[in-house]
């Protein structure tokens, strides 16, 4: 999602300072920054949208100091349930502290010069104030589907402590990488003052990076939300609470899976329609971008709501009543010791299961 540019024929420029430094000059046309026009690149947009700018920006600025506040007291939660040692708690927990740090960054972001216009921060650090909250927020659903891949994989990896197999924690840090990568590969270029040509090869092979992730990560929600259930349809367990976790798990799968490809196409959309480059068109589609974030945002913190999973303090939830199922297996089973050890493996098993699901996050 990088910042595209706008150009005007009917001034001839010499130098980019012809175009105020505010785009380069080639073959005397000012190819302008975004959010900027004219034919020396004198226009911000801002002025053009007068009041709706101000609207736009003051609506998003209210939104996301309350998301943070939100998320700050969910963060809070979710550290105090860190000491119980799931997995699942910490997973919650850095989950939150990666969404904080995209609700902080966007509340900069509104606060001081969204769209570069009054030359507070250099355009290079409005870029990216722009695109890298966007990579933390990913970042989150990546961590949410590589703890996914690694439960279905390697369940004795998960209950040991860890919440990536080595392949899962390899491909998060290969996706990762690549993007951080692109993010400063797009600063570089505007510090550096990259050509125009070398700039749009990086934005358009980032942009195809973006769609083939943002894909690749909605198609792994389907793929292992539908091995998940799989699986958790087989476990010996109270039919009534699989049917509610086998729902739930259901409808968060669909609803990830919806969201993230809910950021492509229209993405692709406006692109291809250059609304970006009209006044009207870059306040539409800077409202859908960060309407659609704010939804997403909420989306998570629905989904990784940080509770314990039951009223005993130590987080186990239903530890009592696995304690009391135990104790009437083995007091079933007296009369013999080869059948007790039987059943009491197959009864640790199957609240192991049940511990697996609740790791799940569901």
């Amino acid at each position: 999602m990088a910042f595209e540019t706008s150009s005007s024929g009917d001034f001839a420029c010499l130098t980019n300072e012809d175009c105020n430094n505010l785009g380069e000059c080639i073959q005397n046309i000012c190819h302008c920054n975004g959010y900027v026009s004219g034919s020396n690149c004198s226009t911000p947009f801002t002025e053009i949208l007068g009041n709706s700018f101000t609207a736009f920006r003051l609506f998003f600025l209210i939104s996301f100091i309350l998301l943070t506040l939100y998320i700050i007291v969910n963060t809070y939660k979710s550290f105090h349930l860190w000491s119980h040692g799931k997995v699942g708690f910490k997973l919650k927990a850095i989950n939150h502290l990666v969404i904080l740090a995209f609700a902080i960054l966007r509340i900069i972001y509104f606060s001081v010069d969204p769209w570069s216009n009054i030359d507070i921060f250099p355009y290079a650090l409005s870029i990216f104030l722009y695109n890298f909250p966007l990579y933390l927020l990913f970042t989150s659903y990546q961590l949410f589907l590589l703890y996914w891949a690694g439960t279905y994989h390697s369940v004795s990896s998960v209950e040991s402590g860890n919440i990536f197999i080595p392949k899962t924690k390899a491909a998060f840090i290969v996706c990762n990488g690549i993007w951080f990568g692109f993010e400063v590969a797009g600063v570089l270029s505007n510090l550096l003052k990259f050509s125009r040509s070398v700039s749009q090869i990086i934005s358009l092979t980032f942009n195809i990076y973006l769609t083939m992730a943002s894909v690749t990560i909605g198609i792994g929600f389907v793929i292992y939300g539908t091995l998940l259930y799989k699986r958790i349809s087989k476990l010996q367990t109270n039919k009534e609470k699989k049917k509610a976790t086998l729902r739930k798990l259901l409808i968060i799968t669909i609803i990830l899976s919806f969201s993230i490809s809910c950021i492509i196409v229209p993405s692709i959309v406006f692109n291809m329609l250059k609304f970006v480059q009209h006044p009207t068109g870059a306040l539409i589609y800077a409202c859908f971008v960060h309407a659609l974030e704010c939804i997403l945002t909420v989306e998570e913190l629905v989904i990784l709501k940080p509770r314990a999973t039951g009223p005993n303090s130590n987080g186990t939830g239903n530890d009592k009543s696995m304690t009391t199922f135990d104790k009437r297996s083995s007091g079933a089973n007296h009369t013999g010791s080869g059948v007790d050890t039987k059943s009491g493996a197959d009864a640790e098993n199957n609240n192991k299961d049940g511990v697996r699901k609740k790791l799940l996050c569901f």
